[in-house]
């Protein structure tokens, strides 16, 4: 943009409608104000001559001007605006024109014309330009009654630009007129521009909720929040005005949070009241991803309000992502990194629809309402392009504005997957949305089923194919969406449509029904596409099955079904094919036998005996089945045959099976005459009228003995019936032995030296303890955390080494993989040299043993589904943890894991689902988890932890850890999951009894759910510190027992301060001798007065370290019992420190306020006094002086002095640099020092000057800013104990000082510069307004007023230098005659002259000099003059006056002259 100080060249005049006013000057209300006048008196003359007026303002701006400035540069830009005015001046000939700034113009332009001039203007700026992203708009202010003057600025400044604001994104129109509606609107976004805080404060904005329907099954499967705008002044504002409002005044990140968290508020109470809750898509704009990270916004959101990730679906529209702005697309990449679904808005509005698809990534597209208005052949095929289009990118599809049932039914058939509009339901408060969809018969969607049908909606049934998508929840089978090819297909088999379709998937007496329920099984069972061949009504059909989606029992499947028959290019070919595949079946049969029931006659299709024939019909079909079976049917299985063979009974058969087919075998006498076991088939045809049966006669699979003995075994066992009749080969018993001795033979073997550190391990013992050998050497079992009964160890090695004999049969309890395992360990003493030097431990691990009895306990304590304990488990693990610390006094720490979302996401999406993310949250577990801790899973996905409390620490991080690996979890088996874990921990010191303690962790993890507290530790009201805080601390600490005084345990800080080496151990040592240098206990000892529930504060002399300290005293838990727990504070530290910070405090205090007191003013030379008289004041100095460089001398230019120092006389100003040189030299080395003795200084240096009286001591600063010298500060005679202090708050100050000096001397410079014409050089209005103000009272002073001629003619004629040229030479011969700073440029053409007289005579010759003067100088010029005394009350009265003896003049020059 240009800028003010880079205006354009000014061409001045005064005569009416010929002018032209430009700006030159650096003063931009100058030229403007002039430009107003004129307009103003061009309309009064258009009103007095006829009552109405011929002119319009009209305001023009150059859109984008921004991007020809990036472009071709500032001075290119400053160039083409010059070119613009030129335009502007040719197409406005004659008319008011002035550059208002930056872009914009204003021209004051005949009514009749009006708009041909601004198209000519705009298209001559459109050739200028070329860059159709640049160009002229204009608005136009038709006017109906003489404006006053504030009117008429208001209609060039504010109701023509409004007007042409409005269209600077219309790429089709160059012009707008103003009217009150934009007089209106304008008022509105001011409206909402001042008062967002106050209706976002006052919930005047409120969300309202649209309906989203799934086509696929008539229900809501999500909705869009809306924000509506409840004025209380205009009630409901429009979202078109307040939503594009705040995007222009960049509040709109304001809107969309408050949006946000309103929605999530809202879906947070419906979870917690039980009810069912959807998905909310939020609007997010352009600028969000500019003003805020919105993905981290919504997902503090979601964490806030623990909602799963998939309820707040962010929605960016096309238009935003034109620009490509890189914002943007790092906040859509971090929407997905985070697991949200985003949508895009508006897809097809925009001029990059493709473009957009190709470089983000979308869940679902929005398409655009235009597509649906008009509802076309044409919008018909691009709404099928596109959605067919989105599902090959695998993106869903949502159509909003549907407002019709044709329309609905459209989107359905192309399998647009949503719908949203009035036609399902307009945007709603948020609390009558459940109950509007309730009286609609519009169900909530479940989101199970969310789940299938998003999968499912990505399937095309828009394509040729005959393509279905299929629901099937494991018992019935129906269609949920057909294309016409498909139903082209039903009907082809005599299937009218899909409702009749479903009807026979359901009817469990549907011959097919069976068969298509093992397809639809097999299909789901293997995942791939599967296809069957089959016959119905005379027609050879293939149907194609395949699984697109699964949640526990119900799944989707897409379908495609073929007529092979009516397939005219592949008919011959495949009948043929299957005629001679049935043909090939037919002989794998032993006989086939045709019942037709319409006909009643049994027809043999292939025959069984010799004494049947191919073809052959018997109508008696009773007696040949009783013919059959007297004479081939063996004899105890003749009755069982006639009944299979009884119609009537075989369909009751079928319909008892829920199946159309039945089998059983016979016993049927053979050629050879043998009964060979024979298995009848009988199917009742499908869709046949008469129900007509086919039996097909065929042998057992297996007729060898050897190979079906064993199958028959397993197929009792299978059903259930017990073999103890039938013998079998009995195991190998020994060799099974042998096998498990050859498996489990290594060895677990570890030796520990005297001080019970490991040594070493085999290999076996690191495999089965899972951890490494490397972190086992140098460390206890204690330390390691893997053994329970670390005190009972250590016993036995003691045992084993003291007795040196072996110790076996030791039975202790070990961590093994997270798993509390019994162990029994064999010692054995290690001898070196005679001298004991360790112990060797072989262990075997009980359960290895494979005794029945120990797997069935094992079976009974181990959870199936994670491997870890189970409920039993637990509490035999909680148990021994517990046996330990009460008699050992081993603390332990247990912790409780829960994921609440676990049981409802689980049984939303089945079984399957469930086990697949348990498995997952178990694996994390494994993970993070260590070897050396207990977990058992006690249900749901709730988990209770065992381990020494030695290791809380690395289980509070491995907690963190565990929750951020959970919660990232986003998608198991294709469906959105999002998880928050929650925990608690208990200590054993805390509780009394195991039970107690599950007690106490419930309680915890039930306040720490209900305050979603999420990954923040809760222990209730108690505090646990580790250790380690204190072993890393400054503060003393200090555990003893309060019966024996005995240490227990003093920190470093305590050894260090006590005398007491890191290593040497406290055993033995009393806290009164270490401590307080006594033989007995100390006399004021406070342990009669301990408690747990306060402490104690006391101050104590610690003779030994010479020191006082604060002491607090507590009883804690400590191994078991309760001890004395003391935290010291040496007071001497803590003294000197406080100290030294009051000090740091002091003095950043000190230079903060004098900052405050001097950049908060206003005006900065009040501000430099007010820093001044801060820091005098708080250094206790007589002076300060702040000394300005100029030139070869230096100025005091700003004094303060306290109370009773007289200031300095002038005797002081200036001095010479060279009389300072001493102190330059200083300056040359650092920019500040102290003298501390100004008399021995002086001595020194006897030429520094000035002396100022009763100087002793100074600080000086140097004034420096950017490199540039300013001069320097000094206080003089600070308190002696602050001498140091006054420097070193100079050098913080002296940047402040430096600049406040340079934005005093800008102020000024503009000052001076906007009293000033720019042209002439002399005061400007504003000067003389000053001027006025100063003259002295009392006394007169003549004004003389001057108006030249001839300066339009001038200009007009010999151009606009030369006019320029005129009015400097007028401005000479005023300063000629007058005294420089009494001469002002009025405006324009117009001159004023002051001057001082004493008698009203001196005026009349002051305007003959002039005359004289001007004469001799050929410029024609108007004078005037008028006298007056100050003060004057009333100066444009005085004005007035000499204006008219200047016209009056002018009038009487005009008649002698008429040219003048």
């Amino acid at each position: 943009m240009l800028s003010t100080s880079r205006t354009l060249g000014d061409t001045t005049g005064q005569d009416g409608i010929g002018r032209a006013i430009m700006k030159k000057t650096n003063d931009p209300m100058l030229a403007m104000q002039a430009f107003y006048r004129a307009a103003r008196e061009e309309l009064e003359r258009e009103w007095d001559a006829r009552k109405r007026l011929k002119s319009c303002p009209v305001f023009f701006n150059i859109t984008n001007f921004r991007l020809y400035n990036a472009s071709c540069g500032i001075d290119q830009g400053d160039h083409c605006l010059q070119q613009i005015v030129e335009i502007l001046q040719k197409n406005f000939p004659g008319r008011l024109l002035t550059h208002l700034g930056a872009d914009h113009f204003a021209v004051l332009a005949d009514t009749a014309d009006v708009t041909t001039r601004i198209e000519a203007a705009c298209h001559d700026v459109k050739e200028l330009i070329a860059n159709p992203n640049i160009e002229m708009k204009a608005g136009i202010r038709y006017l109906s009654e003489l404006p006053d003057p504030e009117t008429l600025t208001l209609a060039f400044d504010n109701d023509a630009a409004l007007a042409c604001k409005s269209i600077t994104k219309d790429a089709t129109r160059h012009y707008a007129v103003y009217t009150r509606e934009m007089g209106r609107l304008h008022e509105l976004q001011n409206y909402v521009r001042e008062n967002l805080d106050k209706a976002l404060e006052n919930h005047h904005i409120k969300v309202y909720c649209q309906p989203i329907v799934r086509s696929l099954n008539g229900k809501v499967c999500s909705f869009e929040a809306l924000a509506r705008w409840d004025s209380p002044e205009y009630g409901l504002l429009s979202p078109a005005l307040f939503i594009p409002t705040l995007e222009e005044f960049r509040l709109i990140d304001r809107l969309d949070r408050y949006v946000a968290d309103q929605m999530a508020q809202f879906l947070h109470n419906q979870m917690k009241r039980g009810q069912q809750t959807l998905p909310v898509s939020l609007n997010f704009s352009r600028l969000d991803f500019q003003l805020m990270d919105p993905a981290q916004m919504l997902e503090e959101t979601s964490s806030r309000y623990q909602l799963p990730r998939d309820f707040l679906c962010p929605e960016v529209t096309e238009n935003a992502l034109v620009l490509q702005d890189e914002s943007i697309r790092q906040g859509l990449r971090r929407f997905w990194e985070a697991g949200f679904e985003v949508w895009l808005d508006d897809f097809g509005s925009g001029y990059s629809s493709l473009n957009v698809l190709k470089d983000y990534r979308f869940h679902t597209l929005k398409l655009d309402m235009a597509f649906l208005h008009p509802f076309t052949k044409e919008s018909r095929i691009i709404l099928t392009s596109i959605v067919r289009m989105a599902k090959e990118l695998g993106i869903h599809t949502l159509a909003e504005g549907v407002e019709t049932k044709e329309q609905a039914d459209f989107l359905r058939d192309i399998g647009c997957e949503k719908l949203q509009g009035y036609y399902f339901g307009k945007p709603l408060p948020l609390a009558e949305c459940r109950s509007f969809c309730q009286d609609r018969g519009l169900p909530f969607e479940s989101l199970q089923e969310a789940g299938l049908l998003n999968r499912a909606g990505l399937i095309d049934v828009s394509q040729p194919s005959p393509v279905a998508i299929v629901a099937d929840d494991a018992q019935n089978i129906q269609f949920l969406q057909i294309n016409d090819a498909y139903l082209k297909s039903l009907q082809s088999i005599g299937t009218k449509n899909v409702t009749d379709s479903n009807l026979f998937l359901r009817s469990r007496n549907f011959p097919m029904h069976q068969k298509f329920r093992h397809f639809a099984d097999k299909a789901r069972k293997s995942g791939q596409t599967e296809t069957m061949t089959y016959v119905d009504n005379s027609q050879y059909m293939r149907v194609n099955l395949k699984t697109v989606a699964r949640a526990g029992h119900r799944c989707i499947h897409r379908a495609e079904l073929y007529n092979i028959s009516l397939d005219e290019a592949a008919r011959d070919k495949q009948s043929r094919r299957l005629d001679n595949v049935l043909r090939n079946i037919i002989l794998t049969y032993e006989g086939i036998w045709y019942l037709n029931m319409e006909n009643q006659v049994l027809e043999i299709i292939e025959p069984l005996t010799s004494d049947q024939q191919v073809g052959e019909t018997n109508p008696d079909i009773d007696g040949t089945f009783h013919h059959f079976a007297e004479y081939f049917v063996h004899p105890k299985d003749r009755e069982r045959f006639l009944h299979f063979m009884d119609p009537e009974q075989f369909y009751r058969q079928a319909a008892a099976s829920q199946s159309a087919i039945i089998t059983e075998p016979f016993r049927i006498l053979r050629s050879n005459g043998n009964f060979d076991w024979l298995i009848i088939i009988g199917m009742v045809l499908p869709k046949s009228p008469s129900r007509d049966i086919l039996f097909f006669i065929t042998k057992p699979p297996i007729n060898d003995q050897k190979k079906l003995r064993p199958i028959l075994f397993e197929m009792l066992r299978s059903y259930g019936v017990t073999a103890e009749a039938f013998a079998t080969d009995t195991a190998n018993t020994s060799q099974a032995l042998w096998q498990a001795f050859l498996q489990h033979s290594r060895e677990k073997i570890i030796w520990k030296d005297r001080s019970h550190r490991i040594c070493g391990a085999s290999q076996a013992f690191v495999e089965w303890l899972g951890i490494p050998e490397k972190e086992l050497l140098g460390k206890t079992t204690q330390e390691l955390g893997f053994c329970v009964d670390c005190q009972a160890d250590d016993e036995t090695d003691e045992k084993a080494m003291c007795s040196g004999q072996v110790v076996s049969d030791c039975f202790l309890h070990f961590v093994v993989k997270q798993q509390l395992h019994l162990v029994q360990a064999d010692k054995f003493p290690i001898y070196q040299n005679d001298k004991m030097t360790g112990v060797v431990l072989c262990f075997h691990d009980v359960e290895d043993n494979h005794h029945p009895l120990i797997n069935e306990v094992h079976t009974a304590v181990t959870d199936e589904e994670t491997g870890f304990l189970n409920y039993r488990g637990m509490v035999m693990a909680g148990l021994r943890y517990a046996d330990t610390y009460r008699l050992y006094g081993d603390d332990y720490t247990a912790a409780l894991i829960d994921v609440p979302e676990f049981d409802a996401i689980g049984l939303t999406y089945g079984p399957e689902f469930r086990q697949h993310l348990l498995q997952k949250i178990t694996a994390i577990l494994k993970e993070y988890l260590p070897p050396s801790l207990t977990i058992s899973h006690i249900g749901s996905c709730c988990f209770l932890l065992f381990q020494k409390s030695a290791h809380i620490a690395q289980l509070q991080q491995a907690h963190i850890q565990i929750s951020n690996a959970i919660h990232a979890i986003q998608q198991v088996d294709g469906f959105p999951c999002t998880l928050y874990m929650h925990y608690a921990i208990v200590r054993g010191s805390e509780a009394r009894s195991l039970d107690s303690l599950l007690q106490l962790l419930i309680k915890r993890m039930h306040e720490s759910e209900e305050a979603q507290y999420g990954q923040a530790l809760y222990t209730s009201d108690r505090f646990i510190f580790d250790r380690a805080a204190f072993d890393h601390s400054d503060l003393g600490a200090v555990v003893s027992d309060p019966e024996t005084y005995e240490l227990l345990y003093c920190n470093p800080a305590m050894r260090k301060r006590s005398g007491i080496p890191l290593d040497t151990p406290l055993e033995g040592m009393k806290c009164y001798e270490i401590l307080a240098g006594l033989s007995a206990p100390c006399p004021d000892c406070c342990h009669t007065q301990l408690s747990r529930d306060r402490f104690i504060s006391r101050v104590f002399h610690n003779p030994v370290a010479g020191m006082d300290f604060l002491l607090q005293d507590i009883l804690i838990p400590w191994h078991g019992k309760n001890c004395h727990f003391c935290t010291c504070l040496n007071l001497d530290e803590y003294l000197t420190k406080d100290t030294r910070f009051n000090q740091m405090l002091f003095f950043e205090a000190s230079v903060n306020d004098a900052i405050r007191l001097g950049m908060y003013e206003t005006d900065p030379v009040r501000g430099i006094r007010q820093m001044m008289s801060r820091i005098g004041r708080q250094l206790e100095a007589d002076r300060i002086i702040l000394a300005e460089e100029k030139g070869d001398n230096v100025t005091f230019t700003y004094t303060w002095e306290a109370d009773g120092i007289l200031p300095l006389g002038e005797d002081f100003q200036p001095i010479s640099r060279v009389e300072l040189h001493h102190i330059f030299d200083h300056f040359s080395q650092r920019n500040s020092f102290t003298i501390s003795d100004m008399s021995a200084y002086w001595q020194e240096h006897p030429n520094l000057a000035p002396h100022i009286p009763g100087i002793q001591r100074v600080a000086l600063a140097r004034l420096m800013l950017d490199g540039q010298p300013y001069g320097f500060i000094t206080v003089i005679n600070p308190s002696p104990e602050k001498l140091h202090q006054a420097e070193e708050l100079l050098t913080a100050l002296t940047r402040f000082f430096t600049i406040l000096l340079r934005n005093r001397d800008m102020m000024q410079r503009l000052d001076r510069l906007s009293k000033s014409d720019q042209l002439t050089g002399l005061l400007n209005r504003r000067g003389f307004k000053d001027c006025l103000a100063s003259l002295p009272e009392g006394r007169r002073f003549a004004f003389i007023f001057g108006d030249l001629n001839k300066l339009k003619e001038t200009n007009d004629t010999l151009g606009h230098e030369a006019g320029d040229q005129l009015l400097c030479a007028a401005a000479q011969i005023f300063l000629h005659v007058g005294h420089e700073g009494f001469i002002f440029r009025m405006g324009g053409d117009e001159f004023l002259m002051i001057e001082e007289i004493q008698q009203p005579q001196e005026a009349q010759a002051l305007l003959k000099k002039l005359e004289e003067h001007f004469q001799a100088g050929h410029i024609s010029i108007a004078l005037g003059y008028t006298t007056a005394e100050t003060p004057i009350e009333d100066i444009d009265a005085v004005l007035t006056q000499a204006d008219s003896l200047m016209y009056r003049q002018k009038l009487q020059q005009h008649r002698v002259n008429p040219d003048t």
